[in-house]
């Protein structure tokens, strides 16, 4: 039997192994996904049931007890801090349509991260950052650690003004005047909710420098007065 010559067998080899690491690239996202979802679920499950027994002292009990039944027939991973994780991210985002999105995009360690951010835009702008940067949990935890957020522009305008200026910045003179009608309130849903329509979402991390130096809302803020 002929030996295959060496750049064929090394070709060969090459095309195996990326198939093979991107095959495993892509369970691995879709391990992560599910189980996101899964957390998510859990949380609006026990957020449920706490409303259905709205006693004072149901909250606590109930979650210690499950943690203690999930612990004892799974294992790690179900612990009282980790219920009220699970919790606390389907109370954030109470949206499932939103939470399937980031849970495509983002790990769950990236996601425990930042439910604690009580800033809803500064939570927004570490999701678009490590979304588009593709950051690890590390990164993403040293630059927080760092106060990314609070060095850029975005941090040092009222956030009314903020949210004005992210939405007028993709959108041109024809459809202004139906944002400029809609409440601050309804505002701020969208900059948490449809976040796919926000400005942040285009930002890499090359270009704050340059989104610090250049940013301009003066004349913004005459057209939303």
């Amino acid at each position: 039997m002929e030996n295959l010559q060496a750049p064929d067998k090394n070709n060969l080899l090459k095309s195996i192994v990326d198939l093979i690491d991107n095959s495993r690239n892509k369970v691995a996202l879709a391990v992560n996904s599910e189980l996101t979802l899964l957390y998510w679920n859990i949380g609006k499950q026990i957020n449920e049931d706490i409303l259905k027994n709205s006693r004072a002292d149901y909250g606590k009990k109930i979650v210690f007890e499950l943690s203690q039944e999930l612990t004892k027939k799974y294992g790690t991973g179900f612990s009282k801090k980790n219920l009220h994780n699970f919790i606390k991210f389907n109370e954030l985002y109470p949206d499932i349509q939103i939470v399937q999105t980031v849970s495509a995009q983002l790990s769950w360690s990236h996601i425990y991260s930042l439910i604690y951010i009580t800033d809803d835009i500064k939570r927004e702008f570490y999701i678009q950052m490590c979304i588009h940067e593709r950051w690890s949990v590390r990164t993403l935890q040293g630059r927080i650690d760092s106060m990314l957020y609070e060095r850029t522009a975005i941090s040092k305008k009222p956030e009314q003004t903020i949210i004005k200026y992210i939405l007028l910045w993709n959108t041109d003179d024809t459809d202004y005047y139906d944002f400029h009608r809609i409440s601050y309130s309804k505002l701020k849903k969208i900059i948490i909710y449809l976040n796919h329509q926000l400005y942040l979402r285009s930002i890499s991390y090359k270009s704050l420098r340059y989104f610090n130096n250049t940013i301009n809302l003066s004349k913004f803020e005459k057209k939303v007065a």
